[in-house]
């Protein structure tokens, strides 16, 4: 069981210390009420929707005819997703950002079960997010929450240092009901999405189909660096149950950030933390967290991080 334990901890740090991009689409809609049609008994918020074709990235010039991440489009060997109900019945969700109390909350994933992302956002009342016909549908948001999807840590290291470019297909769906604020964004590595979307934000009403390519200023970082050089640190107990014991070696002193993250990379705790030279520990509760696989990450300001893997149970 030890080995098998290890070999997880070791492919995830490696992930995260390799050069990955995250994108984030999101929009919204009017509410579609009642939800089931009252004379075909059919679901139909899709009547407002947004609606994720696909999206490609490749070098520049290259994303549409020659991608190396290639989503949704499985004419062309696209990973193809899963029909799943990422989230519905969120009339009680009290989380937000996320669909963690809504009746219907998974993950995005794709027909052989690989993980494709998540959806965020404000998701309560009548939304619903699904994937089904090997696209994803954003439906009956409400005009006033943005709903969004986003991928999963995709691996481009084997552009490191160089350009690239995305292509999007998507469509805005819509019978009477508006369909704005449709958004594009994404991030390298671990560092934060853009204030505003980097690629675009469609205020006004984006009904009917879209299929468009933009160009990523910045380069495919060529390393990310950790912070083995400022501290060690180790966890105890793990499995831990109720507290998370952390102890650290400060070699340089610092001040930084510690966080806990989930299995879909969402943030369940932060707090700030100066560093000082020497040995220390702190204690993170854990009575909260729901049973699974964490990862801890300890950053400092210029953008370095440094990770360990716990379980909870």
């Amino acid at each position: 069981m030890k080995f098998l334990f290890v070999l997880p901890l070791l492919f995830c740090l490696t992930l995260l210390k390799s050069q990955t991009i995250q994108l984030q689409f999101c929009g919204k809609t009017g509410t579609v009420s009642p939800s089931i049609d009252p004379v075909t008994g059919n679901d139909q918020r899709e009547k407002a929707s947004i609606r994720l074709d696909w999206v490609k990235i490749g070098l520049i010039n290259n994303s549409k005819t020659n991608p190396i991440f290639n989503l949704g489009d499985s004419q062309t060997g696209g990973i193809a997703f899963a029909n799943k109900i990422i989230a519905d019945k969120c009339e009680n969700n009290t989380d937000p950002v996320y669909c963690s109390q809504c009746i219907n909350c998974n993950a995005v994933a794709a027909s052989n079960n690989a993980p494709l992302g998540f959806c965020s956002g404000k998701l309560t009342g009548n939304v619903a997010v699904i994937t089904k016909n090997n696209d994803l549908y954003m439906m009956s948001t409400n005009v006033n929450n943005v709903v969004c999807y986003e991928t999963h840590k995709i691996d481009v290291s084997s552009l490191k240092g160089k350009k690239i470019d995305l292509s999007i297909k998507y469509e805005g769906i819509s019978q009477g009901w508006p369909v704005h604020n449709i958004s594009l964004n994404y991030r390298y590595n671990n560092d934060a999405y853009f204030r505003t979307p980097f690629f675009f934000n469609k205020n006004s009403n984006n009904v009917g189909l879209f299929e468009e390519t933009y160009s990523i200023v910045a380069s495919v970082p060529v390393a990310v660096e950790d912070l083995s050089k400022k501290l060690e640190f180790n966890l105890s107990p793990n499995p831990v149950k109720d507290e998370l014991n952390l102890k650290l070696e400060t070699f340089e002193s610092f001040d930084g950030q510690i966080s806990v993250l989930d299995a879909s990379s969402k943030e369940v705790y932060s707090q700030s933390y100066s560093f000082i030279t020497g040995n220390g520990q702190t204690k993170i509760n854990t009575t909260k967290l729901p049973e699974g696989i964490y990862i801890l990450k300890i950053s400092d300001k210029e953008g370095r991080s440094s990770t360990l893997k716990f379980n909870k149970f």
